[in-house]
């Protein structure tokens, strides 16, 4: 597996699980969830049914719309938390230990 650090979001495109990093997409023959085990969780928030985003690769986080929250990755792509995801990641934030410098 990738080192995490360099992992910036895990998403489902066509049925198909993508790894997303700065150099290139993967390709992952397993569900989203069985990969969600492996990953620190102080470093991973899933944001909607399809997709789980590495907080410390995130550029900044948009809270003006009201239920809602837009998510602009390092990489310039930009996502959006899914209503029945955002307090997991208002609290994920909360925690703050996804700030500690990377290892």
């Amino acid at each position: 597996m990738l080192p995490q650090r360099q992992i910036i979001r895990l998403y489902i495109h066509n049925r198909k699980l993508m790894v997303q990093t700065a150099e290139r997409l993967y390709e992952v023959r397993k569900p989203l969830r069985e990969v969600e085990e492996l990953l620190d969780q102080s470093r991973f928030v899933r944001i909607s049914q399809s997709e789980t985003i590495n907080l410390r690769r995130v550029k900044s986080f948009d809270f003006s719309t009201v239920g809602t929250i837009g998510v602009e990755l390092e990489n310039g792509e930009t996502t959006w938390v899914a209503r029945r995801r955002v307090k997991d990641v208002k609290e994920a934030l909360a925690r703050g230990d996804h700030n500690e410098h990377q290892k």
